[in-house]
């Protein structure tokens, strides 16, 4: 088990020591091996059962959430044929002896299967109950770093000063080898800077200053230069956090095999209705758990939220929400703030 794992279990434990009971998990991470036959594997599921766990001297009855069945695998048989058994009939003496000394030196048989690793980056909040799982665990590599002795470090240096040394040998031995081992060396610079952009990339979503605050009038703006079936365009940023009135809310009906739940604003007005379509606001955000708005506003939410100002937070997408040139899905009740007015 992961550094990061074993925060997790320590954060979800706090919250169920709290009393506060269950915790509301983000969208799981897509553990799954797509296999065309077969289809896709679940490995990391939602549980609701109670397990019994050893705390201090005695059992205790905990709620899982989580359900981690890692796949089967792939293991191959590796067999070695027998020279011996290969001899034609009328094989000479030297042949078989020869034969025979490479039956005693051709390893044996054995069976190999892959090594399969998980990760799961997992970050609580205990002031909303809520857990979601990050793609990037910076407390990992800071404790891994933390973790190694002085003789370790040093070790590590001296495989690092003996490369370059030898580079610096190669480059000595003539000019052609000199630039082979000057272009190498400026690949795996270069590789190791893209490297370190993409973590501090992954680093900046997760925090909160990667959120760009949007008024309207920037948010009409960018999603006049969204275009069908040509994704984000630039004037639209990444993670955004925008402010808007409910003006209605909007459910999927009971017969349906997702539940969705919709919600529209007036500063983004949905277009007349036609006999032949229906026209949606051009932005709104929307969930497929609707506790998040019973947990806020009761179970009548869906008149109870008409004419509240909320604040989200999210990503930009246009795969799951009715506005029809952008959304935010919301997974989480932290990502939905209510503005109180000013007295």
């Amino acid at each position: 088990m992961s550094d990061c794992q074993l925060m997790w279990d320590l954060r979800l434990w706090i919250l169920m020591d709290n009393g506060v009971g269950r915790a509301r998990l983000d969208l799981l991470p897509d553990f799954g091996f797509r296999n065309p036959a077969a289809g896709p594997e679940e490995i990391l599921n939602r549980a609701d059962q109670n397990v019994s766990v050893r705390r201090g001297n005695k059992d205790v009855s905990m709620p899982m959430q989580l359900l981690f069945q890692p796949r089967n695998p792939i293991c191959q048989y590796h067999h070695y044929d027998s020279a011996v058994a290969r001899l034609p009939l009328n094989a000479t003496a030297f042949q078989r002896a020869q034969a025979a000394s490479e039956d005693a030196n051709r390893p044996p048989d054995k069976t190999t299967c892959e090594d399969l690793f998980y990760t799961l980056n997992a970050l609580a909040y205990p002031d909303s109950r809520e857990i979601t799982f990050n793609n990037f665990c910076d407390p990992c590599q800071k404790k891994a770093e933390a973790r190694l002795t002085p003789e370790e470090r040093a070790a590590r240096q001296q495989r690092s000063d003996a490369v370059n040394q030898e580079v610096e040998n190669l480059k000595a031995t003539g000019p052609l080898r000199a630039l082979v081992m000057g272009n190498l060396e400026k690949q795996a610079k270069q590789q190791a800077q893209e490297e370190e952009r993409e973590r501090e990339q992954e680093r900046r979503q997760q925090q909160p200053e990667s959120y760009r605050r949007m008024n309207w009038q920037e948010m009409n703006l960018a999603l006049a230069n969204v275009r069908p079936a040509r994704g984000r365009p630039p004037e639209m940023p990444e993670y955004l956090i925008i402010r808007g009135t409910v003006s209605r809310v909007d459910l999927s009906p009971p017969g349906a095999s997702e539940h969705w739940v919709n919600v529209y604003f007036r500063e983004s007005p949905e277009q007349a209705s036609s006999v032949y379509e229906t026209s949606y606001g051009a932005f709104n955000i929307c969930t497929s758990n609707a506790d998040i708005f019973k947990d806020m506003f009761g179970p009548d939410f869906r008149s109870r939220m008409i004419g509240q100002v909320l604040e989200v937070e999210g990503g930009y997408q246009r795969n799951y929400c009715k506005g029809w040139k952008g959304s935010i899905r919301v997974t989480l009740a932290r990502q939905v703030h209510v503005v109180r007015a000013a007295k």
